[in-house]
């Protein structure tokens, strides 16, 4: 209330019952009130204003003295001095009736001047009544005119009543007919003044538990909104609402202020006529003090729950309640919302029926709500990581669910990006057909005509493409260069999305890898469509298995085309001004949005796009039966590293994945000159660990030093790289391919480290195996062995056996030797038909120390623990989605040149040659070695493991030749086998590079006296996976080898022969 009086509170609230505000026109004038029979003297001050002398007196008490007795009590203040007292004592005094002249004369001047404001009055009476009589209707009676005249006396001296208030010494005159009102205004006002005086005391007394009672309110408010699924209108209306109020209150709070101000300053106005007038001041200053103090109090108060009531800080209120909730649901409710999903995808497929105009909006939309959930999910967890509410347990689970709802929710996402994109396509199409019809109808002539000539195009080039044929084959190589260009594109995972033109420089990567897929699809489809090259030569059943295939991640890579729409950003002027610093400022944020989506998109799906690249070189790979070739180079130690042979390429310091290697400064040396081998499809040099070999990636580290397992979704290879790991051969079985791993390389080179490793160092097949995904079982499936049988030198034949350790390999078993005792020597816990990773380091020692009993390990001068025999382990591995694929290891033996073994171990000065020795008993054989044997070998070597050493070069060199006729066969190269000859004393002219057993006999049928066994063997090797050809899974078995070399100078002839292996089988 902001009345300081009665009088001021009728003015303000009830204007409508003053009849005439009152303002005494006189100063320093004596006024007597009457008020409901009360009595009131004061005096009118310069203002005007009456101001109170004494309480008012109840008038029924008054007599002639006793007012001369209230008279003398006035108090003498400013502007009622002593002699207006005595003037007023005068009048009441008890006197005669006469009176002097001149006061007679004053009197009589008085009543004069009374007279003539009578007369005035009478006269202006007199004219009113005249024009009411005007108004009048001429019939009345003057009767009639003299009662309304008496009426309208009556009304004007009824038609107020006046109002003193003694506190503000106010007159007011109030209407009759709200006199009756009066008392109730004034209840309401001293009920007003009481409340007014209870606020009051309540801000200065209880102004604590206000402030608590206001923090009690933002808390509530705050609870409120955390735990309610609120809009932003939502808080706009709570924050709108709070701001009102507070407006409300700080205004009241003003007002209450302002009341006591101006209290006080009527107390001051009133100093002289107020009595204890310094103690009702002082008593108000302290009242108003307190007050302000309490006021400012809770308008801090107040202002400090403004800050944390803002709509931001709603919005964190808001979003920390949604994370609590949406953590207690995806804890909870996986299954529920999972469902919600696909409900959800079910009946946006309807609803998406109906879209007939562009959608690329919804297209933008959908990534953005992509984007939006994963945040929020991502939010959810590091809040719940950070607040340690939950217990580890509690952790995985959510990071788990997590994973499945994202996992759910990015199927749903790219099935719905796929189905816009679709949508957009039949759109287009639709309008294009539209134009296209309406163009046919008036140009049907003309089109006609240039069918025609583009028919006469057609033929002709088909004429051209029949004369490009050989070119088209070459094809192939570069589809495995841009292949290997798309495995080592890095785009950034942690992009600077402030920064438009880091953003710009991750989307030219990715416009790029999308544009080596188009070229790719391109090349492939040019050789698949028009049955060119290598695909015309393949089978029926593989062509159908190819195509199929191939038009599967065709359509699925050109729609994701179609949907990422590339070329429209690439074509924008803003790309242009965006390579300029000067014109930068010229993009608009929208145009780096839409990148930055495009790279968060890529982000999400990376495994999907990194996969079609896997799935089109498995393609490319079918296409061209490539052989991969990857070289090992074996460390130096101690004092050998100062004599390496073997150095990388290099060009303007960048390596490349070619090897020099330079024998000269061994004085034995047959290889003179220094001589280059490559490019092969990777080299891992000396510092490579097993693992590095498997990841491609130097230095890798595994956080378990338990497990196995490495994140091959995360490897990104350099594009300077020369070493691709062999985690993507091995990613092919999950397809259900077999593949082949061959160990090549001189003996002691580390070829049977590298895939099998040691008890404690894991080979490459472990990690293999170790990272299959989705694998339900792993079974040892074959284990054998192929060795020498036997070598009849002069009659130039040789001939070897399967020893089938574990199973019987059924196309060999005439050529086959069981060796069950092999299998009931493995311990129980080892269970070759649910094999564990773990096993395969006791297994591989249970299978060498048997090797070495049956003297198929054995000493050699270049190995201590040499292999003699080829050694083949052929996995099934089971998966949980029913496909089955194969992986094979060869660990083969060392390969050594027959002559050079017979130079190693045979004296020659006496004449000794390799014709006399391989001659039969007596003149060759073991009695020869013993005579020939050098005296440094005596001690060391039994002349019969000499002779079997010598057997055993002669048949694995055999064999290498095949692999190498077999190799080539897959890679579409001819391969001479040229016959071992004999001189004219018929001796057998023995070559390296020379045939004992003719590949294409063999191929048709085994010889039990001369063969090889090499090419049954992969044969069989080739169609594990792949027993019914007419099935359409059919798969083509991926061939790999790891030539591993030494560095040594006194090995240098045999490395230079081991790459000269890898260069004629490589398939470029």
């Amino acid at each position: 209330m902001d009345s300081t009086s009665i009088i001021d509170y009728i003015k303000k609230n009830y204007p409508q019952v003053i009849f005439t505000p009152f303002k005494f026109q006189q100063s320093r004038a004596l006024a007597f009130i009457l008020d409901d029979n009360n009595l009131v003297i004061g005096f009118i001050n310069s203002n005007g204003t009456l101001c109170k002398l004494i309480e008012p007196i109840d008038t029924s008490l008054l007599s002639n003295e006793n007012m001369q007795t209230i008279i003398q009590k006035l108090p003498i203040v400013r502007g009622f001095a002593e002699k207006d007292k005595q003037r007023l004592l005068r009048l009441f005094e008890n006197k005669e009736e006469t009176v002097s002249k001149s006061e007679h004369k004053k009197i009589v001047n008085d009543l004069e001047m009374r007279i003539n404001d009578l007369e005035k009055s009478v006269n202006n009476y007199e004219k009113s009544v005249n024009d009411l009589e005007k108004s009048v209707d001429l019939e009345k009676s003057e009767n009639d005119i003299k009662k309304i005249k008496m009426e309208e006396d009556n009304k004007k001296s009824q038609e107020y009543k006046t109002l003193f208030d003694s506190k503000s010494n106010e007159v007011i005159f109030i209407q009759s007919q709200y006199e009756d009102k009066i008392k109730i205004i004034n209840d309401q006002y001293l009920l007003t003044l009481k409340q007014l005086d209870e606020c009051k005391s309540q801000i200065i007394n209880q102004k604590d538990d206000i402030l608590e009672g206001i923090n009690k309110y933002k808390d509530e408010i705050k609870e409120f909104v955390t735990s309610k699924d609120l809009q932003i209108q939502d808080l706009e209306r709570i924050n709108q609402k709070y701001i009102e109020e507070r407006k409300v209150l700080q205004e009241r709070l003003d007002l209450l202020l302002q009341n006591e101000k101006e209290s006080m300053n009527n107390i001051l106005s009133n100093k002289d006529t107020i009595s204890e007038y310094d103690n009702k001041l002082k008593e108000k200053t302290e009242t108003i003090s307190e007050l302000q103090n309490a006021i400012e109090m809770i308008k801090s108060e107040l202002s400090n729950v403004k800050k944390e009531l803002t709509q931001n800080e709603l919005q964190n209120q808001l979003l920390n309640g949604y994370k609590t909730r949406c953590k207690d649901k995806v804890l909870n409710e996986k299954t529920e919302i999972i469902n919600a999903i696909q409900d959800y995808n079910k009946k946006w497929n309807e609803w998406s029926k109906n879209i007939n105009y562009d959608v690329t909006e919804y297209k933008r939309k959908l990534l953005l709500e992509l984007k939006t959930v994963q945040e929020n999910l991502k939010g959810v967890l590091n809040t719940n990581i950070e607040s340690s509410n939950l217990s580890d347990k509690e952790i995985q689970r959510l990071k788990q669910n997590i994973v499945d709802i994202e996992t759910a929710l990015k199927q749903t996402i790219n099935e719905q990006m796929i189905h816009l994109s679709e949508k957009d396509e039949q759109i287009k199409s639709m309008d294009k057909n539209i134009q296209d019809l309406t163009s046919e109808k008036s140009s049907f002539a003309e089109r006609n005509s240039k069918m025609e000539s583009e028919i006469n195009t057609l033929q002709q080039q088909k004429k051209q493409q029949g004369l490009e044929i050989a070119t088209l084959q070459k094809r192939l190589q570069e589809v495995e260069k841009l292949l290997l260009q798309n495995n080592n594109t890095r785009i950034e995972t942690q992009v600077d999305y402030d920064n438009c033109y880091s953003i710009i420089t991750n989307f030219v990567a990715l416009n790029n890898i999308f544009f080596r897929k188009q070229e790719i699809i391109k090349i492939l489809d040019d050789i698949i469509g028009n049955n060119l090259g290598s695909f015309n030569n393949l089978n029926d059943t593989i062509k159908t298995s190819i195509k199929t295939n191939f038009e599967k991640i065709k359509t699925e890579i050109t729609n994701h085309i179609r949907f990422l729409n590339l070329s429209d950003y690439i074509k924008s002027p803003n790309f242009e001004y965006l390579k300029s610093k000067t014109s930068r400022n010229r993009v608009p944020e929208s145009f780096c949005r839409d990148l930055s989506n495009l790279l968060e998109y890529w982000n999400v799906n990376k495994l999907d796009y990194r996969e079609q690249d896997r799935l089109l070189t498995n393609i490319y790979e079918d296409l061209s039966g490539a052989v991969r070739i990857y070289i090992r180079i074996k460390p130096l130690i101690g004092k050998e590293s100062k004599n390496h042979t073997v150095e990388l390429q290099t060009v303007e310091n960048k390596k490349l994945k070619s090897l020099n290697i330079d024998c000269s400064s061994n004085p034995d040396t047959k290889y003179k000159e220094r001589r280059s081998f490559g490019d092969f499809y990777g080299i891992f040099e000396e510092d490579y660990t097993n693992l590095d070999i498997y990841t491609g990636q130097q230095g890798t580290i595994i956080p378990n030093s338990d497990s196995l397992q490495v994140n091959i979704n995360n490897i990104i290879e350099s594009s300077d790289s020369i070493s691709p790991g062999l985690y993507s051969t091995f990613k092919q079985v999950e397809d259900g391919y077999s593949i082949v791993l061959f160990g090549y390389g001189l003996s002691g080179s580390g070829k049977s480290f590298s895939l099998l490793g040691s008890k404690g160092s894991p080979g490459i097949l472990h990690y293999g195996l170790a990272n299959l995904e989705g694998v339900s079982n792993i079974k040892l499936k074959y284990l054998f062995e192929q060795y020498y049988n036997r070598v009849n030198f002069n009659n130039r034949q040789v001939s070897g056996n399967i020893h089938n350790l574990i199973n019987k390999v059924p196309q060999l078993k005439d050529v086959s030797r069981d060796e069950n005792v092999f299998e009931k020597s493995i311990p129980s816990y080892i269970n070759i038909k649910d094999l564990k990773v773990a096993d395969i380091y006791a297994l591989t020692d249970i299978i060498d120390k048997y090797r070495i009993e049956h003297k198929r390990i054995k000493m050699t001068p270049n190995n201590q623990v040499s292999s003699r025999s080829h050694l083949y382990f052929v996995f099934e591995i089971q998966f949980t989605n029913g496909k089955i694929g194969y992986i094979t290891i060869v660990d083969t033996a060392g390969r050594e040149s027959p002559i050079d073994i017979f130079n190693t171990f045979i004296d020659t000065s006496r004449g000794n040659t390799i014709q006399s020795v391989m001659a039969p008993s007596p003149v060759g054989g073991v009695s020869n070695v013993e005579r020939s044997l050098k005296p440094e070998y005596k001690d060391t070597y039994d002349p019969s493991a000499v002779f079997e050493i010598l057997n055993e070069g002669f048949y694995i060199n055999e064999t290498i030749n095949h692999l190498i006729y077999y190799f080539n066969l897959k890679n579409g190269k001819q391969t001479e086998t040229p016959k071992q000859k004999i001189d004219k004393r018929y001796n057998v002219v023995y070559k390296v590079k020379n045939y004992f057993v003719q590949p294409k006999d063999e191929d048709e049928k085994i010889d039990g006296s001369n063969n090889s066994l090499m090419i049954p063997i992969l044969k069989f090797l080739d169609n594990l996976s792949n027993k019914n050809k007419s099935d359409t899974t059919w798969r083509p078995t991926k061939f790999i080898t790891l030539c591993c070399v030494r560095q040594e100078e006194n090995y240098c002839d045999q490395t230079m022969e081991t790459l000269e292996f890898a260069q004629n089988v490589k398939s470029s």
